[in-house]
């Protein structure tokens, strides 16, 4: 199985969830400083909250066993939590330190008749937690794609 990325035990992948849209952003916190009789000044105070979203369409009667399925119901009870998310780019695993997940939501699309959904698409939303991993952390999480 190609692992395109990890998140704490979520291994997103051809046969699970595969995303065919990853954005990231990152952003500066400033605030004005306002001035009597000129135009205000911009005082940088640091880095704003970075942010991973993933988009993925699940066909999934398409998929073995349901897996993407399985994954979705996996993915919605982790909300809130944080883990490490592991890159798969490169077939070595790039660890990307702790982020939360911050929110999930899928639209649900051609219905059969007994209404179940052929076409489902997800999106995943992570925040960037803050908090550094060890090397030796880093090393274990990497070593799932060797």
């Amino acid at each position: 199985m190609h692992i395109l990325m990890a998140w704490g035990d979520v291994r997103f992948s051809l046969s699970t969830i595969a995303y065919d849209e990853l954005t990231r952003s990152l952003a500066a916190r400033v605030s004005p400083q306002n001035i009597i009789g000129a135009r205000p000044t911009l005082h940088h105070m640091g880095l704003d909250q970075e942010a991973i979203g993933l988009s993925a369409t699940l066909f999934p009667y398409h998929l073995p066993g349901n897996r993407g399925l399985s994954q979705l119901q996996d993915l919605r009870a982790a909300v809130g939590n944080s883990a490490l998310l592991v890159s798969g780019a490169g077939h070595q695993g790039t660890p990307m330190d702790a982020w939360v997940l911050k929110s999930v939501g899928d639209t649900h699309t051609a219905f059969l008749p007994g209404g179940a959904a052929q076409k489902i698409t997800v999106r995943l939303e992570f925040l960037y937690d803050g908090r550094e991993r060890t090397p030796e952390a880093r090393t274990a999480m990497a070593g799932l794609f060797g």
